[in-house]
């Protein structure tokens, strides 16, 4: 379990990369997200299969001690807010023309990820080789 847990972390790390990165340059180049009609209905799709996904990782991960699974399910959960913090700056722009919301709210899902990712390394240093 211990190379999978350190691969979920480093994925979280470079989705975090990423993440701020583009927010940054964003913020600072001022670029505006453009609203896209499909964009915003595949995001709603996609949180409306992938939350009860998450919560099915979640309990399945805690029922069977799988620290793997709980690991995933914190990515499909980033995934999640990522998908909300789309929506929720697309509508901020549009609603109010703020259009830094969407980077900066993403900014903060970076945050999350590094922690995300800092949680399953620690996890990984501390589960025995050999067990589970």
């Amino acid at each position: 379990m211990r190379p999978a847990l350190r691969m979920i972390a480093l994925s979280f790390y470079v989705l975090a990369a990423y993440v701020a990165f583009e927010s940054a340059r964003d913020l600072i180049t001022q670029d505006k997200a453009g609203e896209s009609l499909v964009g915003i209905i595949l995001n709603i799709v996609a949180l409306a299969v992938m939350v009860p996904v998450a919560i099915a990782q979640q309990r399945t991960g805690r029922a069977l001690g799988n620290p793997v699974l709980s690991a995933q399910a914190n990515e499909t959960w980033l995934s999640n807010y990522l998908s909300l913090s789309l929506l929720a700056g697309l509508g901020l722009n549009i609603a109010v023309g703020w259009w830094w919301a969407d980077p900066l709210v993403a900014l903060i899902v970076a945050g999350l990820a590094v922690k995300s990712g800092h949680e399953a390394w620690e996890e990984s240093r501390n589960h025995q080789p050999g067990v589970g």
